[in-house]
Protein backbone atom coordinates (compact mmCIF):
# COMPACT_ATOMS: atom_id res chain seq x y z
CA UNK A 1 0.00 0.00 0.00
CA UNK A 2 1.30 3.32 -1.06
CA UNK A 3 1.33 5.55 1.95
CA UNK A 4 -0.20 9.07 1.83
CA UNK A 5 2.46 11.87 0.87
CA UNK A 6 2.07 14.83 4.01
CA UNK A 7 3.90 18.19 4.33
CA UNK A 8 5.70 16.59 6.98
CA UNK A 9 6.69 13.49 5.45
CA UNK A 10 8.64 15.78 2.61
CA UNK A 11 9.94 18.32 4.64
CA UNK A 12 12.01 15.30 6.74
CA UNK A 13 12.78 13.32 3.63
CA UNK A 14 14.31 16.53 2.11
CA UNK A 15 16.29 17.62 5.55
CA UNK A 16 17.78 14.37 5.87
CA UNK A 17 18.94 14.05 2.07
CA UNK A 18 19.98 17.72 2.21
CA UNK A 19 22.06 17.08 5.35
CA UNK A 20 23.76 13.78 3.92
CA UNK A 21 24.67 15.74 0.55
CA UNK A 22 25.71 18.27 2.52
CA UNK A 23 28.23 16.40 5.18
CA UNK A 24 29.50 14.79 1.75
CA UNK A 25 30.77 18.33 -0.10
CA UNK A 26 33.91 16.48 -1.17
CA UNK A 27 31.48 14.62 -3.69
CA UNK A 28 29.88 17.21 -5.00
CA UNK A 29 31.05 16.36 -8.35
CA UNK A 30 29.71 12.21 -8.26
CA UNK A 31 26.31 12.86 -6.52
CA UNK A 32 23.97 13.82 -9.14
CA UNK A 33 20.54 15.40 -8.72
CA UNK A 34 16.86 15.40 -10.91
CA UNK A 35 16.53 19.28 -11.60
CA UNK A 36 12.88 20.60 -10.15
CA UNK A 37 12.19 23.70 -11.98
CA UNK A 38 11.16 26.11 -8.35
CA UNK A 39 8.77 28.42 -10.37
CA UNK A 40 9.78 31.29 -7.72
CA UNK A 41 7.91 34.24 -7.74
CA UNK A 42 4.96 32.30 -9.24
CA UNK A 43 5.14 29.79 -6.60
CA UNK A 44 5.74 32.16 -3.65
CA UNK A 45 2.91 34.29 -4.39
CA UNK A 46 0.10 31.79 -4.73
CA UNK A 47 1.56 30.17 -1.28
CA UNK A 48 0.89 33.53 -0.20
CA UNK A 49 -2.56 33.76 -1.63
CA UNK A 50 -2.98 30.65 0.02
CA UNK A 51 -2.52 32.11 3.17
CA UNK A 52 -4.35 35.02 3.07
CA UNK A 53 -7.51 33.36 1.29
CA UNK A 54 -7.10 35.88 -1.66
CA UNK A 55 -8.21 35.73 -5.21
CA UNK A 56 -5.22 35.64 -7.92
CA UNK A 57 -5.08 36.69 -11.29
CA UNK A 58 -3.73 34.10 -13.96
CA UNK A 59 -2.73 34.97 -17.42
CA UNK A 60 -2.31 31.36 -18.76
CA UNK A 61 -0.88 30.18 -22.09
CA UNK A 62 -1.37 26.15 -22.91
CA UNK A 63 0.63 24.71 -25.12
CA UNK A 64 -2.41 24.14 -27.81
CA UNK A 65 -3.66 28.01 -27.54
CA UNK A 66 -2.44 30.59 -30.18
CA UNK A 67 -3.27 33.07 -27.46
CA UNK A 68 -3.34 33.70 -23.42
CA UNK A 69 -6.57 34.03 -21.33
CA UNK A 70 -7.18 35.56 -18.11
CA UNK A 71 -8.57 33.47 -14.99
CA UNK A 72 -9.92 34.83 -11.50
CA UNK A 73 -9.32 31.62 -9.24
CA UNK A 74 -9.17 30.79 -5.36
CA UNK A 75 -6.39 28.87 -4.92
CA UNK A 76 -7.34 25.59 -3.39
CA UNK A 77 -3.95 24.03 -3.61
CA UNK A 78 -0.63 23.40 -5.22
CA UNK A 79 0.83 19.66 -6.40
CA UNK A 80 3.96 18.63 -8.01
CA UNK A 81 3.75 16.19 -10.41
CA UNK A 82 6.59 14.96 -12.30
CA UNK A 83 9.13 17.98 -11.99
CA UNK A 84 6.39 20.25 -12.37
CA UNK A 85 4.33 22.36 -10.02
CA UNK A 86 0.61 22.77 -10.72
CA UNK A 87 -2.02 25.38 -8.80
CA UNK A 88 -5.60 23.79 -8.47
CA UNK A 89 -8.30 27.01 -8.57
CA UNK A 90 -11.67 27.26 -8.59
CA UNK A 91 -13.31 29.66 -10.94
CA UNK A 92 -14.46 32.87 -9.11
CA UNK A 93 -18.65 32.14 -8.38
CA UNK A 94 -18.64 28.49 -10.20
CA UNK A 95 -17.84 24.88 -8.92
CA UNK A 96 -15.40 25.08 -11.89
CA UNK A 97 -12.02 23.77 -11.12
CA UNK A 98 -8.99 24.82 -13.31
CA UNK A 99 -5.18 22.67 -13.10
CA UNK A 100 -2.87 25.11 -14.01
CA UNK A 101 1.11 24.11 -14.69
CA UNK A 102 2.79 27.38 -13.43
CA UNK A 103 5.46 26.63 -16.23
CA UNK A 104 2.39 28.02 -18.78
CA UNK A 105 1.90 30.91 -16.34
CA UNK A 106 2.57 33.94 -18.58
CA UNK A 107 1.40 36.41 -15.09
CA UNK A 108 0.11 35.98 -11.78
CA UNK A 109 -0.72 38.58 -9.12
CA UNK A 110 -3.01 38.59 -6.08
CA UNK A 111 -6.18 40.31 -6.20
CA UNK A 112 -7.53 42.36 -3.31
CA UNK A 113 -10.56 40.30 -2.86
CA UNK A 114 -10.80 37.36 -0.25
CA UNK A 115 -12.76 33.73 -0.74
CA UNK A 116 -13.68 31.47 1.90
CA UNK A 117 -12.47 28.13 1.29
CA UNK A 118 -14.51 25.32 1.04
CA UNK A 119 -14.27 23.47 4.67
CA UNK A 120 -15.15 20.44 3.35
CA UNK A 121 -12.58 19.97 0.76
CA UNK A 122 -9.14 17.89 1.04
CA UNK A 123 -6.60 18.50 -1.51
CA UNK A 124 -5.57 14.72 -1.22
CA UNK A 125 -9.11 13.26 -1.26
CA UNK A 126 -9.33 15.87 -4.60
CA UNK A 127 -6.80 13.69 -6.00
CA UNK A 128 -7.09 10.52 -4.21
CA UNK A 129 -8.89 8.50 -7.73
CA UNK A 130 -6.06 10.62 -10.00
CA UNK A 131 -2.91 9.05 -11.44
CA UNK A 132 -1.79 12.18 -11.51
CA UNK A 133 -2.88 16.03 -12.25
CA UNK A 134 -5.48 15.49 -14.83
CA UNK A 135 -8.92 14.72 -12.21
CA UNK A 136 -12.34 16.69 -13.53
CA UNK A 137 -12.07 15.54 -17.97
CA UNK A 138 -15.31 13.26 -17.36
CA UNK A 139 -13.09 9.87 -17.16
CA UNK A 140 -15.04 7.71 -14.53
CA UNK A 141 -13.70 5.98 -11.41
CA UNK A 142 -13.03 2.00 -12.42
CA UNK A 143 -11.03 -1.00 -12.35
CA UNK A 144 -7.77 -1.46 -14.33
CA UNK A 145 -5.65 -4.65 -14.92
CA UNK A 146 -2.66 -4.60 -15.89
CA UNK A 147 0.35 -7.17 -16.63
CA UNK A 148 3.76 -6.49 -16.29
CA UNK A 149 6.20 -8.28 -17.71
CA UNK A 150 9.85 -8.67 -16.66
CA UNK A 151 11.62 -6.10 -14.53
CA UNK A 152 8.74 -3.85 -14.56
CA UNK A 153 7.07 -5.89 -12.14
CA UNK A 154 9.68 -5.85 -9.41
CA UNK A 155 9.95 -1.95 -10.24
CA UNK A 156 6.02 -1.34 -9.78
CA UNK A 157 6.07 -3.66 -6.29
CA UNK A 158 8.95 -1.20 -4.68
CA UNK A 159 7.47 1.80 -6.29
CA UNK A 160 3.60 1.70 -6.83
CA UNK A 161 1.83 3.87 -9.30
CA UNK A 162 -1.06 4.01 -7.35
CA UNK A 163 -2.27 4.09 -3.89
CA UNK A 164 -5.16 1.41 -5.23
CA UNK A 165 -2.81 -0.47 -6.32
CA UNK A 166 -2.45 -4.54 -5.84
CA UNK A 167 -0.96 -7.72 -7.41
CA UNK A 168 -3.55 -10.16 -8.17
CA UNK A 169 -0.83 -12.58 -9.63
CA UNK A 170 2.11 -14.07 -10.02
CA UNK A 171 3.96 -15.95 -12.47
CA UNK A 172 7.04 -17.10 -13.83
CA UNK A 173 7.27 -14.03 -16.59
CA UNK A 174 4.77 -11.71 -15.65
CA UNK A 175 2.41 -10.54 -12.77
CA UNK A 176 -1.13 -8.61 -12.92
CA UNK A 177 -1.91 -5.75 -10.55
CA UNK A 178 -4.99 -4.29 -10.30
CA UNK A 179 -5.97 -0.46 -9.43
CA UNK A 180 -9.05 1.51 -8.89
CA UNK A 181 -8.70 5.02 -10.52
CA UNK A 182 -9.98 7.28 -13.44
CA UNK A 183 -8.06 6.40 -16.34
CA UNK A 184 -7.08 9.82 -17.90
CA UNK A 185 -4.57 11.43 -20.45
CA UNK A 186 -1.67 11.48 -18.51
CA UNK A 187 -2.34 7.45 -17.00
CA UNK A 188 -2.54 6.97 -20.42
CA UNK A 189 0.72 8.73 -21.39
CA UNK A 190 2.26 6.77 -18.86
CA UNK A 191 1.20 3.00 -20.21
CA UNK A 192 2.56 4.44 -23.39
CA UNK A 193 6.19 5.68 -21.78
CA UNK A 194 6.41 1.71 -20.49
CA UNK A 195 6.69 -0.01 -24.04
CA UNK A 196 6.32 -3.55 -24.52
CA UNK A 197 6.74 -4.08 -20.77
CA UNK A 198 3.32 -3.32 -19.83
CA UNK A 199 -0.16 -4.51 -21.38
CA UNK A 200 -3.21 -3.62 -20.59
CA UNK A 201 -5.89 -5.98 -19.75
CA UNK A 202 -8.65 -4.21 -18.44
CA UNK A 203 -11.26 -2.10 -19.64
CA UNK A 204 -11.09 -3.06 -23.29
CA UNK A 205 -11.38 0.71 -24.62
CA UNK A 206 -8.24 1.21 -22.57
CA UNK A 207 -6.47 -1.29 -23.95
CA UNK A 208 -7.42 -0.12 -27.72
CA UNK A 209 -6.44 3.50 -26.83
CA UNK A 210 -3.21 2.14 -25.89
CA UNK A 211 -2.76 0.41 -28.62
CA UNK A 212 -3.95 3.07 -31.12
CA UNK A 213 -1.46 5.86 -29.33
CA UNK A 214 1.34 3.18 -29.81
CA UNK A 215 0.48 2.38 -33.72
CA UNK A 216 0.51 6.35 -33.65
CA UNK A 217 3.74 6.44 -32.80
CA UNK A 218 5.06 3.64 -34.91
CA UNK A 219 4.27 5.85 -38.17
CA UNK A 220 6.15 8.23 -37.12
CA UNK A 221 9.83 5.53 -38.08
CA UNK A 222 7.85 3.83 -41.21
CA UNK A 223 5.95 6.70 -42.87
CA UNK A 224 8.33 8.14 -45.49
Amino acid sequence: MLEEDTIQNWMLSTLTVNNTISESRCLYNRILLESIPSEGENLHAVIDAMKQNRLVEVVYKKYSSSAPKEYLLEPYCVKLFRRRWYLLGKKVGTDDFRTLSFDRMERIGMADDKFKLDKEFEADRYFKDCFGIVSNDGTELQKVLLRAFGTERFSMRDLPIHHSQKEVATKDEFSDFEFELRPTLDFSGYLVSRGALVKVLEPRWLADEICKMHEEAMKLYTDS
